[in-house]
């Protein structure tokens, strides 16, 4: 009953020869709540509204156009004349990356990545 009663249209069918005890609870337990939040909205002075979510996709566009802003190229860096502890870094920062386009299915420039880093770690003392 809980998710139905959170979308605007949603409605609970509940299929029964008899109502029993606990069907009779869970029906008083939801009245009882949407007393209260009645009551709490209209102290508040609240009109409840459905929410309208952007599209995923184009905010996963958003999300990658962010953090790929400012990024370094691979191919920029001249990883053999790096200090250990920024070598470190950027191992790091490459494994992180890696790790961001598997997660987002990219899994060519995740390869791509990977190959970078076994590159990388060449260089590690």
């Amino acid at each position: 009953m809980g998710r139905a009663a959170r979308h605007v249209l949603g409605e609970v069918v509940m299929y029964a020869d008899l109502i029993t005890e606990s069907m009779r609870k869970a029906v008083g337990e939801v009245d009882r709540r949407r007393a209260i939040q009645v009551e709490y909205n209209k102290l508040h002075k609240i009109t409840p509204q459905k929410i309208s979510k952007p599209i995923r996709e184009k905010l996963i566009d958003e999300i990658i156009e962010e953090k790929t802003k400012g990024q370094r190229g691979l191919d920029d860096v001249d990883y053999a004349q790096l200090p250990p502890p920024q070598l470190k870094r950027e191992l790091k920062r490459l494994t992180e990356m890696m790790k961001y386009e598997a997660e987002l299915l990219n899994f060519e420039k995740a390869a791509a990545l990977r190959d970078k880093l076994h590159e990388v770690k060449k260089y590690q003392v």
